[in-house]
């Protein structure tokens, strides 16, 4: 490297032709130079001064900078922020030493700071007249004055930019490293400029103050919120505790007890290069690759998103001083900041851990590539050295780690796309959500991982079509799939062969993950969805709800759902409120349901009022249905009807194909209440659509269709209907029976036992309803209930009746493929009243 920077060539003689370039600057400023010059004399001081230039230049010259103004202190250029502090640190102790021969005290104030910068050479002429050979412009130049202007004497100052890419350097000083100390000063708001920014120090006893600046009347210290403040200090003391001796400074650099399944934070990735496409694409691409480890649990951006509201600084970039907080707040045990910058034509990956306690750099990794295509690699190289520094054993790292390129995608484009979808997915927008992972897809096919993200954004929104298409065009690459991402897979497309194997697989993903909370999640959804064992889903929804997951909302509405299905519904209550704490995403519009269910219907109408624009086909149907619900538990019918069409009308309602069976449900219960004849003229044409699903599941594995088909049955049965609905029964039989879906076997057991009432066969009709157990879906206990009333004993009906009567909360809260049942199950509970 030479000892001089040189401009562009195409801009060396006028400013108009300079182009941006980033670069260090370093702003000195000897501390009392007046009254230095007042005690010493004129002469005395012009010969400390000379010394003084010599010993400037010579640390210049070995720190490769370049002296561009001597006006106001001495603002020089470097290339590299450890350039800029291996001179300031010269400089201060060539300071320290030339003022202890003169027996003065001869100090500096130091400002590091790095950003773009217009560099220009002026013309001869002008320099012949007094002009300055080199001249720079540019915001960081005020911004370094403001830091040395901050700065106590001795005092080197440091921008966060600076700091993180000079630690990360700091073996490069070599034994001008030891015993040096980084700290952190907190947020100081200067004049004139709109955000707070963090300070650092760097430095070492003697000739560093190391402590923090007071405020001035151009710099003001931000203070934090108090109990930051005492969390901060209690972590402070430990630290110096264990830091110092009884009387001597700082010995060693901070250490970081780090173990099994604890949590980092990963700060905003700082993108010094100026490549757009490294912006959003990076920071996914980093955090892939430490998610690889079973070792290092990785916050996900979503719970760092909620961490921001909560702390009122939604939108802030997680630098240094704010990822520490959150670090704090949620319980992490270190915080990574990871950065990529152009060094000598090539790129630079680098990645720091901070112990949150302190602040303190404990670990810091660096790799280089030859361009872009080799910056993924130079990822992995960093952070498989991170881990093995953070503990992990290096059998378990050889074992868990997958070249990013082959475990994400190369195609940078394509991994913005996914990485912007988890944003919009934090944002509750699941359809940009969705079409964003399209939009990575379309960029490389073969892109697995968003293949199994969509998958799961199919699954929550109820399309398991789309989910099974997604899932097997995932399982087509699986080397492209991290281990874990291979189980989910298998554990989703088990979903769909059977619950029992699916709450199997679940079960064993949350024994192997316990920190990733899916499968927790997916084992509640089975729980519920399939087998209605509200207790036994609240305790995995539990699990979720009290643990760190950003979406742990969603699982805090359905522990109240659960509790609702109980019947508990004042706990109910309490639980969604505590969910509305928590996120104001209305997943499928739960805090309707306890008003529902006591019938207060001005609070339960208010609930149903959110915007739904962001909806999916999933949630606009959900959410639809209790509209239709409100209207139809009043006796509303006309209103009910009203209500079913203009949600019918929805184009984006109606694009999922089990929509309209949902609709045509909600409608064939009312009609049984106000239009027996325009009932039974709707059903024909309602089974054949749903015979034709299920004759087509082999090829859409389209499971909600036996249901639909099932429940639709049922409901003819009840209303005289009864032409094919023995072909029904027998139709169904093999995809009821011993499948492995218990919720359909009791709906087969039900129109079992109704068409035997139908025929006035009591003895089938008993047997039927025999079978029929206490988690099955409420629409066959309803048949349960026909059948006591028609065959005795009648203590036995009224107990059922009463019984049916009070489950209210069920009535909402049973799944039923989507809430297919809900205004069937309402308007059942109120016969069974009468």
């Amino acid at each position: 490297m030479t000892t001089e920077l040189r401009t562009d060539s195409t801009a060396a003689d006028s400013l108009d032709a300079a182009r941006p370039q980033l670069r260090t600057v370093v702003l000195a400023d000897i501390a009392d130079s007046t009254a230095l010059v007042e005690r010493l004399g004129d002469r005395a001081a012009a010969e400390l001064l000379r010394l003084h230039d010599g010993l400037l230049i010579q640390a210049l010259k070995q720190c490769h900078g370049q002296l561009i103004d001597r006006a106001d202190g001495a603002l020089t250029l470097f290339e590299r922020p450890i350039d800029g502090l291996d001179f300031a640190l010269r400089y201060q102790r060539g300071m320290a030493e030339l003022g202890e021969a003169h027996r003065i005290t001869l100090r500096a104030r130091i400002g590091v700071h790095v950003g773009e910068v217009l560099v220009w050479n002026n013309p001869p002429d002008a320099v012949a007249s007094g002009a300055k050979p080199v001249e720079i412009e540019g915001l960081v130049k005020p911004m370094t004055a403001r830091l040395m202007s901050l700065a106590l004497p001795g005092q080197i100052l440091l921008s966060p930019t600076a700091q993180n890419l000079a630690v990360r350097a700091e073996g490069e000083l070599g034994e001008r490293a030891k015993g040096l100390r980084w700290l952190v000063h907190g947020r100081y708001r200067f004049k004139g400029v709109a955000a707070p920014m963090v300070v650092h120090e760097a430095g070492a006893p003697p000739h560093s103050p190391l402590r923090a600046p007071p405020s001035t009347a151009k710099a003001k210290r931000v203070a934090l919120p108090w109990r930051l403040v005492a969390a901060l200090a209690v972590a402070a003391a430990a630290a110096l505790a264990a830091l110092f001796g009884p009387w001597g400074p700082l010995r060693a650099r901070p250490g970081l007890d780090f173990r099994t399944r604890d949590w980092v934070v990963v700060g905003n990735l700082q993108n010094l290069t100026g490549d757009a496409r490294f912006q959003d694409a990076l920071d996914t691409a980093f955090r892939v690759s430490l998610e690889q480890s079973r070792y290092v649990n990785v916050l996900s951006d979503l719970q760092v998103r909620d961490a921001l509201q909560r702390m009122k600084r939604a939108g802030s970039p997680v630098d240094r001083q704010l990822g520490v907080e959150i670090a704090l707040r949620e319980g992490a045990r270190a915080l990574v900041l990871p950065t990529v910058s152009g060094i000598g034509g090539q790129v630079r990956f680098s990645a720091e851990v901070i112990n949150p306690a302190n602040g303190a750099t404990v670990y810091g990794e660096a790799a280089d590539a030859a361009g872009v295509d080799g910056v993924l690699g130079a990822m992995d190289s960093v952070v498989e050295r991170l881990r093995e520094k953070l503990g992990e054993s290096v059998e378990a790292i050889q074992s868990a780690s997958l070249p990013l390129e082959q475990v994400a995608t190369a195609n940078l484009e394509a991994l913005k796309a996914y990485s912007l979808s988890n944003q919009a997915y934090a944002d509750r927008d699941m359809r940009q959500a969705m079409a964003l992972l399209r939009r990575a897809i379309e960029l490389d096919p073969e892109f697995s991982m968003a293949h199994a993200k969509l998958a799961m954004f199919a699954y929550v929104t109820d399309d398991m079509p789309l989910m099974r298409r997604h899932l097997l065009l995932a399982r087509e690459h699986p080397e492209r799939l991290m281990p874990r991402e291979r189980i989910y897979v298998d554990a989703h497309m088990a979903t769909l062969e059977s619950p029992e194997t699916a709450l199997e697989r679940w079960t064993e993903f949350a024994r192997l993950y316990p920190d990733f909370m899916a499968g927790q999640q997916n084992a509640a959804l089975i729980r519920w969805w399939y087998y209605n064992d509200f207790k036994g889903a609240a305790g995995w929804f539990s699990q979720v709800a009290n643990s760190h997951h950003p979406l742990r909302g969603i699982s805090m509405q359905n522990v109240g759902e659960m509790l609702l299905g109980q019947e508990e519904v004042d706990q109910a209550q309490h639980q969604l409120a505590k969910a509305a704490a928590i996120t104001s995403n209305s997943f499928y519009g739960a805090e309707s349901d306890v008003f529902l269910v006591r019938r207060d219907y001005s609070s339960a109408r208010t609930a149903l009022t959110a915007d739904s624009s962001r909806d999916t086909p999933g949630q606009l149907a959900w959410k639809g249905l209790r509209r239709v619900a409100w209207h139809a538990d009043q006796g509303q019918w006309s209103e009910a009807l009203q209500q079913l069409e203009a949600i019918e009308r929805n184009p984006a309602a109606q694009s999922l194909a089990s929509n309209p069976a949902r609709f045509e449900l909600a409608r064939l219960r009312l009609l049984m209440e106000t239009d027996p004849a325009a009932f039974r003229a709707r059903v024909p044409a309602y089974l054949a659509t749903q015979r034709r699903r299920v004759a087509a599941i082999g090829t859409t594995f389209d499971s909600s269709s036996v249901a639909h088909l099932l429940a639709g049955a049922i409901l003819a049965a009840r209303g005289g209907a009864l032409k094919g609905l023995n072909a029904v029964l027998e139709e169904a039989r093999p995809l009821s029976v011993g499948s492995g879906f218990h919720d359909r076997a009791m709906l087969w057991s039900a129109l079992q036992a109704e068409l035997a009432l139908a025929r006035g066969d009591g003895p089938a009709a008993g047997a039927a309803v025999g079978s029929i157990d206490a988690s099955a879906p409420l629409l066959a206990h309803h048949t349960r209930l026909r059948a006591l009333r028609r065959l005795g004993p009648r203590d036995q009906a009224e107990r059922l009746a009463r019984e049916l009567c009070q489950a209210r909360g069920r009535a909402v809260s049973e799944w039923s493929y989507g809430f297919s049942l809900l205004v069937p199950n309402l308007l059942d509970a109120n016969a069974a009243c009468r």
